[in-house]
């Protein structure tokens, strides 16, 4: 049976507080630098390692591949939203209900601007305010994130989940890969249940810390799973994220890792909220018709969102130019 995932829009973006100079990871090294080999165990189960070290789930049902077809500044978010034009429907942009893109960096707003009105049904941002040139015009929603503790600590989470509650939002999505920025299971928790959990009794869907693929990842994700269930965590859905090579290699993967996901998951629905491919546009749009049919039929998959803001390496946008890439577009119709 399909999961039915609600298409959700926002009133006017200027509600949320927005720090322009919030953006995370305009480098995206620090990912692939985490990809690495070691026989870590999960402590809810085990699991064992490809040639490429990422974790096959045991009870991970191996899926055929999919065939490979051809194919300012200075201005203020209330203005700088009014005098964004919103372009028309893409061709066949009928809605996925699954399909988000995660902007982030100086092209946030032109990548924003740039999927309105396409298959694309959601946005992230590494934030819990949108961009200032989101509005429920372009038919996406947003979702908020508590991406790391400064947020916390700047008040900034605090005063935009309550906006966010206010203005329907129904998914909130917590850490970035901690397993890498020094925060502890433990302290994961502790910290979800102040600042997480009391929107789940507001009716928002909860996402867990979004993790690598790497082993010592899943471990991480595995410990948090079993001390949130001994402290009471509500969860929604389970994140994941993965980075690497787009071919053949990469494709399998990508999908062992979600498997892996899925399995930790234990019937509750994944979001592999953050995942791109290496190299140019044709790589990536040749991994993709790959997977994104994959993701599309995949009942324990309730979301997913692909990162494509890296100009210079085959992102959404060309090197010069605000229109879409060869990228950009496949992504926005396919």
């Amino acid at each position: 049976m399909k999961l039915n995932v609600a298409i959700l829009l926002l009133p006017a973006a200027s509600a949320y507080s927005y720090v322009s100079g919030h953006h995370h990871h305009k480098s995206h090294d620090h990912h692939r630098k985490h990809l690495g080999t070691a026989p870590y165990g999960l402590s809810n189960g085990t699991a064992t390692f490809g040639s490429s070290g990422l974790l096959y789930a045991p009870t991970a049902t191996a899926v055929a591949a999919a065939p490979v077809v051809a194919l300012t500044s200075s201005t203020s978010p209330a203005a700088k939203a009014a005098a964004t034009p919103v372009p028309a429907p893409a061709t066949n942009s009928a809605k996925s209900a699954k399909r988000g893109i995660i902007v982030s960096g100086d092209d946030t707003d032109a990548i924003t601007a740039a999927f309105a009105n396409t298959k694309v049904s959601w946005l992230g941002n590494w934030y819990s305010g949108p961009p200032p040139n989101l509005t429920p015009a372009m038919g996406m929603s947003y979702v908020p994130q508590l991406y790391s503790p400064q947020y916390v600590e700047d008040g900034s989470w605090a005063s935009n989940a309550k906006k966010g509650v206010a203005a329907g939002d129904k998914y909130f999505m917590s850490f970035g890969e901690p397993a890498h920025s020094g925060i502890t299971a433990e302290t994961a928790v502790t910290s979800w249940m102040q600042n997480m959990e009391p929107y789940a009794a507001q009716g928002v869907s909860l996402g867990t810390p979004g993790n690598l693929q790497n082993p010592v990842d899943f471990v991480w994700l595995g410990n948090f799973l079993d001390l949130c269930e001994k402290a009471g965590c509500t969860i929604g859905f389970v994140c994941v994220h993965w980075f690497w090579t787009p071919g053949v290699n990469g494709q399998q993967d990508f999908k062992n890792v979600v498997n892996n996901a899925t399995a930790m998951a234990k019937g509750k629905p994944v979001w592999v909220d953050n995942f791109e491919a290496t190299g140019d546009n044709a790589g990536q749009i040749e991994f993709l018709t790959n997977i994104i049919p994959w993701l599309e039929d995949n009942d324990l998959v309730a979301r997913y969102g692909y990162l494509g803001d890296n100009r210079a390496t085959g992102g959404f946008l060309p090197e010069t130019g605000n229109e879409l890439s060869d990228l950009g577009k496949f992504y926005a119709t396919f």
